[in-house]
């Protein structure tokens, strides 16, 4: 019996607790995540539907729609940090797309009007973050623009090799991990360990986490409406909006509607730019009534490369 309740035991801390905003999308979305084999606890589809009925019909009350909208009060220019560290953090940031073609600013925004487009946040890894409230607009600037965690490790493993091609397998339990592109062009050695190695081209294809800075999309939507979708940072934001601060740093930068990527995470795109879609913000995840908190099995986040090439010369005739 105590065999039993030890291995029950282990089962339940290797869980991953995540809170979920799945009451703004159909019900259909939660119970293929639990028919995929995704959620630990709650296990039965029928308590899963009743938890999702009862967020459902508290989300409803939310509304209205409107209250994502953005006013000018909402933006505000930054205080209580340095103009030389903020002319930095901008320097950073117009080094990645979309940011060396478009503006970007940085702003105070208030939090509870910014849109998370992610239904599900790590509670643990929210948690890793070291924050106080009495922290200064200083650190709080710092830990949105400089406050990049250390990324669990990636194992790389050859599944195969040949003479026109092979597989790679890079696997990692940081959930955030992904395959960066488009390809990168860049030189480089022949062997490392020569110092007089003949320099060649390479197409980089990066494996990793995303970019380290808070940042949203804002995007006019017609008829005079304005909003602001975070892109990232969800779970900084998350956790300095539970520690009681009403606004963080952004980087904001403004995109058309034509720009922005479908689905938008977790939400199809079209729904964000309807006035009447009550999105979810940010806040949401601190209502007890609209969330739901669900047992995950862990995961181990894999990225397969294949890969192959053809080579021949190209006969020129004058």
């Amino acid at each position: 019996m105590s065999a039993v309740f030890d291995r029950e035991e282990a089962e339940t801390r290797s869980l991953t607790r995540k809170l979920s905003l799945h009451a703004v999308l159909p019900q259909q979305a939660l119970l293929a995540q639990l028919d995929g084999g995704l959620i630990a606890n709650p296990s039965e589809p029928i308590s899963l539907l009743h938890a999702w009925e009862r967020a459902s019909r508290s989300y409803a009350l939310c509304g209205p729609a409107t209250r994502e909208d953005l006013l000018p009060e909402d933006v505000q220019p930054l205080q209580g940090v340095e103009a030389l560290e903020i002319e930095s953090a901008l320097r950073r940031i117009r080094l990645y797309a979309p940011f060396d073609t478009h503006g970007v600013t940085l702003f105070d925004v208030k939090v509870s009007k910014l849109i998370t487009p992610q239904v599900t946040l790590n509670v643990a890894r929210a948690a890793s973050r070291s924050l106080s409230p009495g922290m200064g607009a200083a650190e709080i600037f710092r830990i949105a623009f400089d406050g990049s965690r250390k990324p669990d490790p990636i194992t790389r493993q050859v599944l195969g090799m040949h003479p026109n091609g092979g597989a790679l397998l890079f696997t990692s339990f940081d959930e955030d991990i992904r395959l960066h592109h488009p390809p990168v062009f860049q030189d480089v050695p022949t062997n490392r360990k020569d110092e007089k190695s003949a320099m060649l081209q390479a197409v980089c294809l990066a494996i990793g986490g995303g970019c380290g800075f808070i940042f949203a999309y804002r995007v006019d939507i017609g008829k005079g409406i304005t909003r602001l979708i975070l892109m990232n940072g969800i779970h900084r934001v998350y956790e300095l909006a539970r520690s009681g601060f009403q606004t963080v740093p952004v980087a904001v930068c403004d995109v058309l509607p034509m720009e922005l990527p479908d689905p938008i995470v977790d939400i199809p795109k079209q729904a964000f730019l309807d006035p009447q879609f009550n999105a979810p913000v940010i806040t949401d995840y601190l209502n007890q009534n609209v969330v739901l908190e669900l047992d995950y099995f862990p995961v181990l986040k894999t990225v397969r490369l294949n890969w192959n090439f053809e080579q021949y010369a190209t006969v020129l005739r004058g």
